[in-house]
């Protein structure tokens, strides 16, 4: 599996190309009613789990395995990350998706669907501190990662990130929690 590196800041930004087969998410995808998309600027298929759709599950295992591959990289103290929420979003050229990150996720993933426009990830000093204290800086660095179909980024989700017009877009984006035991031996140990 290749992948490639581009560092933010204290976390990273991680490319793979892991030669999925688009297909069996395209006849998918070709099957819905217009009724099980969101309506509005996004388009967004209503059913948030496609990591659960039988005729997926071997793309998904291939997203499996980036996911394992990024858990050991950055030595997460669990026992795997999952994917936990997973849908496609379609855009047409003049639309645009704003700056925004995924709560309630550890690791989120892009994975492109077709060639086109790039996300760009924004990296800031944006920091809450103690809870209460918010500071603001206006010194954010972007960065464009290449839109290439059958590319796969996993970012930390708490990075922010948008599209801009341009281009027609498909992705299919996903969201992960740590599963099994979480900070071992220590005092935040949990078991998810």
């Amino acid at each position: 599996m290749k992948c490639s590196t581009t560092p933010i800041l204290a976390t990273e930004l991680v490319t793979y190309y892991p030669e999925i087969d688009l297909q069996p998410l395209r006849d998918y995808l070709h099957r819905l009613h217009s009724s099980e998309y969101t309506h509005g600027a996004l388009r967004q298929t209503k059913n948030h789990y496609l990591h659960e759709v039988d005729t997926l599950k071997p793309m998904f295992d291939k997203i499996q395995d980036c996911l394992d591959d990024y858990k050991e990289k950055y030595d997460y103290d669990c026992d795997a990350i999952k994917t936990c929420l997973s849908w496609v979003n379609i855009s047409s050229e003049r639309e645009y998706h704003p700056e925004h990150t995924h709560p309630n996720s550890l690791v989120s993933g892009i994975l492109y669907l077709n060639n086109t426009s790039p996300t760009t990830f924004v990296s800031s000093n944006v920091k809450e501190w103690g809870g209460s204290v918010f500071v603001r800086s206006y010194h954010k660095k972007h960065y464009e990662n290449s839109a290439i179909e059958g590319q796969l980024v996993l970012f930390p989700s708490d990075l922010g990130h948008f599209t801009a017009p341009g281009a027609q877009r498909a992705t299919l984006s996903f969201n992960t929690m740590p599963v099994g035991i979480v900070n071992k031996g220590t005092l935040m140990e949990h078991t998810y």
